[in-house]
């Protein structure tokens, strides 16, 4: 079959491919996609995802190709954000995630049922050890059953958009005719054709036709963003800035005005519902269709007036520069060429570092080219040197080349240490943080707060920046475990690493402060008179600007009211993390000095502790509900304990608790079930004389080597505390 290549920032990634590949960028994926679609594939193809905080697949990728024979695709999903793209991009329920695997073998059928197609999760233990058998069974089978292809494609399937040919803009060498594009038209609704434009496309959209031909491009199999903006009704211009735009993202994006009333209603027609640009408001499109199915993953910027044009200029630039920064895209070609320059941060101007050229003259640099969602203060610092391509036209200066890789950014941090991270991801059991933009870790619920019953979501809001204490790091395999509840004051972090070399922490203790109500009632918001002599008109305009004027007041006190909301999540977080830090503090007091025990046996200073911890965290009216059941400690559970690294004390001791109170079968975090004899998912439980069987509770999960606790549930009712192991070692 014909090879599919598509050239990114890191290279070609083809099809069919003779070994495991990764994708790198959402245009991989969207050739991956594409790929997976094409009614000329033969060989099935084999998406493998990443657990939180893998570094791996659960399946050997070289064990697939080789029960393939080279008649397969191996592809690896790295990262939560492609995962994200790939299920975006393709029909509801046919996407893979969270270190789960699929089959997709040749034809159409994975997308219009996918149901036909297993989905083979990883959400526990027992899941992830079959994983492997069961994706080399659906690979098999994928190899042996013939393709059944259709005598011919339906215009439009559920949940995806043909490619169409591209419309290039007048910058470029002139287009043939557009043929008829089929376009998603209501939901459940048959696809309807878009008009044929028989004309270039130009970058000042007026007609009719113009409108619609610019929706058939965007719905098109395009490789760079496009930027769109609208006029106001009865404006004679766009409020935001469109030279503005066109100059600073030469090379990075195409803009296209619409001008015209009748132009922007057809092409609200042709674009799907919630993807349309009107009333002054812009929206930055990305390469493939994953907007179409997701309309909110391209943001409406909207603008209630000239007044809001710089802003509504500057939030159109970033959108399109995040997209551009994460690679890969190629434009129209810059009219002029290009070299590398070196120059002087001498301050940062408008969220744009300033740069003193060594040649002379001076260079832009753009945050969200560089780093998205950082500010250019946390990217540029004042005498830092840069070196980097230089766009004559926009004095843009791309030096992106300079990014430190993860591993040199967080190389200084050491086990003890409390380090500034930001929260990337928050549900009710688990959150992830970055501790440098790339390097993301998996934080267990217990290590956030020594509330059991806490929904993390109370406590934590994407996007902040939180101290957490790094409790160990395998150099080897890359994983860190990190605490919260056991951090440090933020101000007592060591300093954040930089994005770039040279550049300062990208990321400082925050500063707590109540945010700044909206008042009830601003001035009102300008509003441009239509020349119409029609009372009706006229009264809806005035109808209108009040329903204009209403819309902006509440999305300001929509803004205050989450940032009280954060501030109120963080300072009940910091509560808890303070009340954490006492009681350690009051239990560590407690020992003596030297050794710090208070008893010359181990086993009796651990009995100290499991009563003690018993009563701090059993409340006075529960201690009768949750009693502590009698206990005995295995030949080698000392030894163990002793030899365990990575985990905390008092960390165990918690869990002790849990253990012998009962509450280990009643708390998800501990992921309570039997010992397996070995780690194969089919091994029986392990059971010793007498037919008592050993079980396994978490005191980390979500990292390759977590560590567990194994007891033994006696024919007597006691409890005996067998041993602490890793996660792969399954000796009681």
């Amino acid at each position: 079959m014909a090879e599919s290549s598509l050239t990114t920032s890191g290279g070609p990634l083809t099809f069919p491919s003779p070994g495991p590949v990764s994708p790198r960028d959402s245009l991989d994926v969207h050739l991956l996609v594409t790929y997976l679609r094409a009614e000329s594939r033969d060989r099935p193809v084999v998406v493998l995802t990443l657990g939180k905080g893998e570094a791996a697949p659960y399946v050997s990728p070289d064990d697939l190709v080789a029960t393939a024979g080279g008649r397969a695709d191996v592809v690896i999903l790295r990262g939560d954000d492609l995962t994200r793209r790939f299920a975006e991009s393709v029909a509801t329920r046919a996407g893979v995630y969270r270190g789960a695997c699929r089959v997709y073998p040749p034809g159409t059928t994975w997308e219009t049922d996918p149901r036909s197609v297993p989905l083979r999760m990883a959400r526990d233990e027992q899941e992830i050890a079959s994983l492997p058998g069961l994706v080399r069974q659906d690979l098999t089978r994928a190899l042996e059953r013939k393709p059944l292809r259709p005598a011919t494609r339906p215009a439009t399937a559920p949940g995806r958009v043909p490619p169409a040919p591209a419309v290039r803009p007048v910058t470029g060498p002139p287009a043939p005719p557009v043929p008829p594009v089929a376009v998603p038209s209501a939901a459940g609704s048959p696809a309807r054709p878009a008009p044929v434009a028989q004309t270039p496309l130009p970058e000042t959209i007026t007609t009719e036709a113009e409108a619609a031909a610019l929706g058939a491009y965007l719905l098109g199999d395009r490789v760079n963003p496009v930027v769109v903006v609208s006029r106001a009704t009865g404006e004679a211009a766009a409020y935001a800035d469109v030279d503005q735009l066109r100059s600073d993202l030469t090379g990075l994006a195409d803009v296209f005005e619409i001008t015209s009333l009748k132009a922007s209603w057809a092409f609200t027609r042709t674009v799907p519902p919630l993807c349309q640009v009107y009333g002054g408001a812009g929206r930055v499109y990305a390469a493939g269709n994953a907007w179409v199915h997701d309309p909110y993953s391209s943001h409406l910027r909207l603008a209630y007036g000239r007044q809001e044009g710089a802003e509504l200029t500057r939030a159109l630039i970033a959108d399109a520069m995040r997209l551009a920064s994460r690679g890969g895209y190629a434009a129209r070609p810059a009219p002029t060429p290009r070299g590398v320059v070196t120059g002087t941060v001498i301050g940062t101007a408008g969220g744009r570092g300033i740069v003193q050229l060594k040649a002379g003259g001076a260079g832009v640099l753009w945050p969200e080219l560089t780093e998205p969602d950082l500010p250019a203060e946390r990217l540029f610092a004042t005498g830092m040197v840069v070196t980097g391509e230089f766009d004559p036209e926009s004095r843009r200066i791309d030096i992106r080349g300079m990014r430190l890789t993860p591993a040199e950014a967080v190389a200084a941090y050491e086990p003890g240490d409390t380090v500034l991270v930001r929260v990337a991801e928050v549900s009710a059991e688990t959150c992830t943080v970055d501790l440098w933009p790339g390097q993301t870790v998996a934080i267990a619920p217990e290590d956030v707060s020594d509330d059991p019953e806490l929904d993390l979501r109370d406590v934590m809001t994407v996007g902040e920046t939180v101290p957490a204490l790094v409790v160990a790091h395998d150099s080897g395999t890359g994983e860190w475990l990190v605490s919260l509840v056991e951090a440090e004051e933020a101000a007592q972090a060591v300093p954040a690493p930089p994005v770039l070399q040279g550049g300062p922490p990208w990321l400082v203790p925050p500063v707590l402060a109540p945010p700044v109500i909206a008042a009830a009632r601003g001035e009102p918001v300008p509003f441009a008179r239509l020349d119409v002599d029609n009372e009706v008109v006229l009264g809806l305009q005035l109808e209108n600007q009040q329903l204009v004027q209403l819309i902006k007041e509440m999305t300001d006190q929509l803004a205050a009211a989450q940032a009280q909301l954060t501030l109120a999540k963080t300072g009940r977080r910091e509560n808890l993390r303070r009340r954490a830090s006492a009681d350690r503090q009051s239990v560590a007091d407690q020992r003596a000095a030297g050794d710090q025990s208070l008893f010359l046996d181990e086993a009796d200073q651990l009995d100290f502790e499991i009563r003690l911890a018993w009563a701090r965290m059993v409340a006075p009216g529960d201690k009768a509900i949750y009693p502590l059941k009698a206990w005995r400690y295995g030949e080698a559970f000392f030894a163990t304990l002793r030899e365990i690294q990575g985990v905390s004390r008092d960390k165990v001791v918690e869990v002790i608790v849990h253990v012998l109170t009962g509450r280990d079968s009643e708390l998800a975090s501990r992921q309570l079930h039997q010992l397996r004899s070995s780690i194969s998912g089919n091994a029986p439980p392990r059971t010793r004389a007498g037919g008592e069987v050993c079980w396994r509770v978490s005191l980390q999960h979500r990292t390759p080597s977590a560590r567990r606790l194994h007891y033994w549930v006696c024919n007597d009712g006691a409890i005996e505390l067998a041993s602490i192991r890793n996660h792969d070692d399954m000796e009681a």
